[in-house]
């Protein structure tokens, strides 16, 4: 893969940090000039308006850092929302609606409310609770398992919150998303697949099988003990494990992680419920031979 063209000094200075337009243009670096950085792949869009290198390594502290500077005229704004699940690195790409947040306050309790590298945040347990209609159900119990897996977020937390959403749908739409939600799926990916499965007349598989091969333990996205069928994504298993568990007589489908992502859900169940069939199909098949 080609690397970036290096940025002239004046901007490649700024560009260590978050900056906007205006940041720039205060440097005497205009807009064709940062436009023309983008397209270059220079320079990479972290919120609306605001701009670091793309040779900054992207974490937590780097996205407060980003909106600290999106809402610098707005000292006491609290982030909630899709930003907030940004910040966490629970929401894949960057949030191109803008940052979502609220005057402090803004109808939210204290223990609601945590401060992140100088930014007030929603908690992951309430930016979970956000999230939850706001929504395509499957994103929203994706972001679910990502905030049970990596921040702790619990089932009594968020059973102890329902008297306070006990209006209209909220409540309901809090324990359809509690009754999916699993943290062995590592990724937004794994979660989307596991819940377009889970829709099929399929069996029920484990997220995360681990099985051993010789010397080998394979982790699988989903998987059919029993059966001895699995399904992955790719990159996530060695070519060589995935070569393991066919040798050893699985049935393994691997799809990509994009594709997934893009697909409907409809289409996703439609295609792993073909692809269960056709590896059952053509082991009956190789057995009657």
């Amino acid at each position: 893969m080609q690397q970036p063209l290096p940025l002239p000094s004046r901007l490649a200075s700024l560009a260590e940090r978050p900056f906007t337009v205006a940041m720039a243009q205060q440097m005497g670096i205009n807009q064709q000039q940062l436009r023309s950085a983008i397209r270059r792949g220079q320079i990479r869009n972290l919120v609306r308006g605001v701009y670091a290198s793309v040779h900054v390594g992207d974490d937590v502290e780097l996205r407060c850092a980003a909106v600290k500077v999106a809402l610098a005229a707005q000292p006491e704004a609290l982030v909630f929302g899709q930003t907030a699940a940004w910040l966490y690195g629970v929401l894949p790409g960057s949030p191109a609606a803008g940052v979502s947040w609220t005057r402090s306050g803004g109808g939210y309790a204290p223990r609601d409310v945590r401060e992140l590298f100088g930014v007030k945040v929603t908690t992951p347990l309430r930016t979970a609770i956000d999230l939850a209609d706001k929504l395509p159900k499957d994103h929203a119990v994706a972001l679910w398992d990502a905030f049970f897996r990596e921040h702790g977020v619990t089932r009594g937390q968020v059973l102890s919150e329902l008297p306070r959403f006990n209006r209209g749908q909220m409540a309901a739409t809090l324990r359809s998303c509690l009754v999916l939600t699993d943290g062995r799926s590592e990724s937004f990916a794994e979660s989307l697949l596991r819940l377009a499965w889970l829709r099929g007349p399929l069996p029920t598989p484990t997220p995360g099988l681990v099985h051993r091969v010789g010397q080998m333990r394979i982790r699988i996205a989903l998987g059919l003990a029993e059966q001895e069928y699995g399904v992955t994504l790719s990159g996530a298993s060695q070519p060589a494990e995935i070569a393991a568990l066919r040798g050893a007589g699985w049935g393994v489908v691997e799809l990509g992680a994009r594709q997934v992502e893009v697909a409907k859900p409809e289409t996703l169940t439609r295609m792993l419920v073909g692809e269960y069939h056709r590896t059952l199909l053509a082991r009956v098949t190789r057995g009657s031979a």
